[in-house]
């Protein structure tokens, strides 16, 4: 028997061009500006500089870059980083990883429950990697403003319900590809989707 696979992929990039100072930049990582989850280790994150003067990219190494509390800092070049100059573009993106996107067998479906302010919805499913009946289940966590009459959670479910009962046996379908805007759940107003996998 085919089934269908239900494609997630969180958001994680964001863009600076540089001016003038300190060669550090503040990562929006909190809540899904840019990032659906917050960055715990400069080695989650790729850092590239965009040399607008002579045209080209450089890639940070791992020693090049640090992080605290949610700021990125590069080096200068003599320590393996990068001398900016103004006008240089600075593009900080999440290494995929386990975890940053995911696609869940439609079969393995357990259900979708919002929480009591309607600001968040749970998709679950029986997890991929263990049959334990305490190891938890795979979830897709999807945020969103304050809603009137349940029409986000109804839209989701309503998304997730089409997907399940796809024709398509044995393809993938789009569910939510943050960083593209695409996929059923697109244009529901949904501000960051966070994917935890057991």
């Amino acid at each position: 028997m085919k089934t269908n696979f239900l494609y997630f992929r969180e958001l994680g990039s964001q863009t600076y061009t540089y001016s003038t100072g300190a060669q550090t930049f503040t990562l929006a990582d909190a809540g899904g500006a840019n990032f659906d989850e917050d960055i715990a280790a400069d080695t989650d994150v790729k850092v590239v500089v965009t040399d607008i003067s002579a045209g080209t990219d450089t890639t940070i190494p791992a020693n090049g870059k640090s992080i605290s509390a949610n700021v990125i800092t590069i080096a200068a070049a003599s320590s393996n980083g990068f001398d900016l100059a103004a006008g240089d573009i600075v593009t900080i993106t999440r290494i995929p990883a386990k975890g940053t996107e995911a696609m869940l067998s439609a079969d393995r479906f357990l259900g979708v429950e919002t929480n009591a302010s309607a600001t968040q919805t749970v998709i679950s499913f029986k997890a991929m990697t263990s049959n334990a009946a305490g190891g938890g289940d795979d979830t897709i966590t999807l945020t969103y403003p304050s809603e009137t009459d349940m029409v986000t959670s109804k839209a989701i479910a309503t998304a997730i319900d089409a997907a399940l009962n796809s024709n398509d046996n044995g393809s993938v379908i789009n569910m939510f590809d943050r960083p593209n805007s695409s996929g059923l759940l697109s244009g529901l107003g949904i501000t960051r989707l966070e994917i935890g996998l057991v």
